[in-house]
C-alpha cells in the first residue's frame, strides 16, 4: 500500500507483525505504527480463504482479506479494514474518509498488479 512505510514479522514471535505508515495530509507529516496479531488464516482445500489481523498496541485497527474463487486461475478479493482515527486528526474525519479510501484503493490496485505479474511468472500445467 502506498502509505505503509514498513512491515515485518517478528522473528521471535511469528504470530506478531510490526507496521509503520508515513504520509502527508494537509501539509503535515503523519507517522503512526502498531503491533498486530496475525490471526490464524482460514484454509479450505489447502487454499487460503481468509487472512485477518488486529492491532495490539499503537494505531487501533483490524481487518480481513477474503478470497472468493471465481475460476481455476482467478478470485475475487474483498478487503475489510476498521481503524480509529488518531485524536489529532479526529476533527478532519469526514475530510479524511475519501483520502483513506483512495489510499486503500491504490493499495488494492497495486496488489492486483503484483498478483498478475507473479502469476504470469508461474509455469502453468
Amino acid at each position: 500500500m502506498p502509505f505503509i512505510s514498513s512491515t515485518w514479522i517478528l522473528e521471535y514471535k511469528p504470530d506478531l507483525s510490526r507496521w509503520s505508515l508515513k504520509y502527508e495530509v494537509f501539509g503535515r507529516n503523519v507517522e503512526l505504527s502498531w503491533l498486530a496479531r496475525n490471526m490464524t488464516p482460514i484454509v479450505r482445500n489447502q487454499k487460503i480463504h481468509w487472512l485477518h489481523w488486529r492491532s495490539l498496541v499503537g494505531l487501533p485497527n483490524r481487518g480481513a482479506v477474503r478470497f472468493f474463487p471465481k475460476s481455476p486461475s482467478s478470485c475475487i478479493v474483498q478487503l475489510t479494514v476498521e481503524y480509529e482515527i488518531p485524536e489529532i486528526l479526529a476533527q478532519l474525519n469526514q475530510a479524511l474518509k475519501p483520502f483513506m479510501e483512495g489510499l486503500l484503493l491504490k493499495g488494492i490496485e497495486s496488489f492486483v498488479a503484483y498478483a498478475k505479474e507473479r502469476n504470469s511468472n508461474i509455469p502453468q500445467p
